[in-house]
């Protein structure tokens, strides 16, 4: 009888990590309160990781508020 109950037992259950693990990380997007060299540089970067859709969107956005810039 013994034999049969374990037969009978569902198997164990695997233990999965929380879901927030599987989110996937957010590139850091210069936030445009800084200086004309900290944004164009944080975008540069982005670039230079190979993120280049976000570099050129910190790029564009770096055009819009620092139109003027020597870098622009």
């Amino acid at each position: 009888e013994e034999g049969q109950a374990r037969l009978m037992e569902p198997p164990p259950v695997a233990v999965v990590d929380p879901v927030e693990s599987q989110v996937p990380e957010i590139p850091q997007r210069p936030v445009l309160s800084g200086s004309d060299q900290d944004n164009y540089q944080a975008a540069f970067e982005l670039l230079k990781n190979g993120q280049y859709m976000d570099s050129a969107e910190a790029f564009r956005q770096f055009l819009v508020v620092f139109p003027s810039s020597p870098l622009a």
